[in-house]
């Protein structure tokens, strides 16, 4: 796999290539509003009770929610303690000040209004700390030592819970997928490192006043993190600046990457070309901002948003049969949700196959394709209108959202 770090006008862009085709994108706008994993330290507004939440200030501008179900009282060693279902108002006032991270992106509130007036407005907060790393993710007030939801076989799982309880530096974390073949000592030192970050942070949670306290990860920084299982091969740039913040990244948090960190400069006859450009990265994207995808096969499948839902409806190919472009289009909507970033209810209207054998056949590859995928989904069982509902909690704006922001702030006059 080749990681591609590109600074174009209006943003960063963060593109995974795996066979010659784009496999994963990030992509941070030079104006952000709320970005996931930021943490803050927050000041109560107002408590709305019929919602059960907090609305919370976040300094410069910024607002956020924390609902009833994201509130976790600490006691004084600053581990979570049960609230027994109390609602908030009786735990929280106005005034309050808390620690609490972004569970959620939002994109610049002058910006909301114009691009996309059906998102929500507010990011959802939680006082659930979590510090990802590359192969660790620090949950300091839990306690709790967990192995990724990720894996699923049993052998696997008790292997890593064992490498896992040998590592002493921290307590509470949860160890990710990524990690099945890391030596101990990488582990060490990684939850090492996250510890001495949660120390520093500590520092701030003084003061009424209240402060972004540490950006949550970058494009670049995702990728990496989404990607930790896989071979990286090379990570290229084309801009001086950013091959130093990448080779500066790699050198503290992954040694073993700063080998892999290529400056490609773009030559005199390509001033008009840019790295994505050299790597047909950008003509997938342009296919991504279409509602539609042909499938190799010659079927394709609609990709349709509603404000409730997206839907997505699977064409048949003249060439094969039900099950094959089901199955074709199975792996390919898994890879389309994880490009486009769509989140929430799903809802996809296979071709009709009436005997339950080739159901399950094409429910088992959308299962397994749906598992190279760093957000949480969830994959259901086929209805009986013959629907596949599925899930999925995104982190970050959709990806026409962040290019359409990306392009606005391209546009701006200087």
């Amino acid at each position: 796999m080749d990681i591609l770090v590109e600074k174009v006008d209006g943003g960063l862009w963060v593109a995974a290539m795996k066979d010659k085709a784009l496999y994963g994108i990030e992509i941070d706008p030079d104006l952000e509003g709320v970005r996931w994993g930021t943490i803050y330290w927050a000041k109560v507004a107002r408590i709305d009770k019929s919602m059960d939440a907090a609305f919370l200030e976040l300094g410069h501008g910024d607002q956020g929610i924390l609902q009833a179900r994201d509130y976790r009282a600490l006691d004084k060693k600053g581990k979570i303690v049960k609230t027994e279902g109390q609602p908030l108002s009786k735990l929280l006032k106005a005034g309050d000040m808390v620690f609490v991270q972004a569970k959620s992106s939002t994109i610049p509130i002058e910006m909301q209004d114009d691009l996309t007036p059906d998102e929500h407005k507010l990011s959802r907060m939680s006082m659930d700390i979590a510090i990802p790393g590359r192969y660790v993710i620090f949950t300091p007030m839990t306690g709790e030592r967990k192995i990724s939801a990720r894996v699923k076989d049993k052998k696997i799982r008790e292997s890593m819970m064992t490498m896992l309880n040998s590592v002493e530096e921290i307590e509470g974390c949860i160890l990710r997928s990524a990690a099945a073949n890391v030596q101990t000592d990488v582990l060490k030192r990684e939850c090492k490192l996250l510890k001495k970050i949660w120390e520093q942070l500590e520092a701030f949670k003084k003061g009424g006043i209240p402060a972004l306290i540490m950006e949550g990860p970058a494009a670049f920084q995702r990728v990496i993190g989404d990607y930790a299982a896989m071979a990286i091969d090379r990570i290229i740039t084309c801009d001086e600046e950013e091959f130093a913040e990448v080779e500066e990244w790699c050198d503290i948090y992954a040694p073993d990457l700063v080998p892999k960190v290529v400056f490609e400069p773009l030559e005199e006859e390509e001033t008009s070309i840019s790295l994505l450009d050299r790597y047909d990265a950008l003509t997938e994207v342009e296919t991504l901002i279409q509602p539609y995808y042909v499938l190799a096969g010659g079927g394709n499948i609609i990709i349709q948003a509603t404000n409730a839902l997206t839907a997505i409806d699977v064409n048949q190919s003249v060439s094969k049969s039900k099950k094959e472009t089901n199955i074709e289009a199975a792996k390919e909507i898994a890879r389309q949700l994880r490009l486009r970033n769509i989140g929430g209810a799903i809802v996809i209207d296979f071709i009709n196959m009436p005997d339950k054998k080739s159901q399950d056949e094409v429910l088992k590859v959308l299962k397994q394709e749906i598992q190279l995928d760093p957000c949480t989904v969830d994959v259901h069982h086929f209805t009986a209108l013959g629907f596949v509902e599925v899930t999925r909690m995104r982190r970050t704006p959709e990806l026409t959202t962040s290019l359409q922001v990306a392009m606005a702030l391209a546009n701006e006059p200087e």
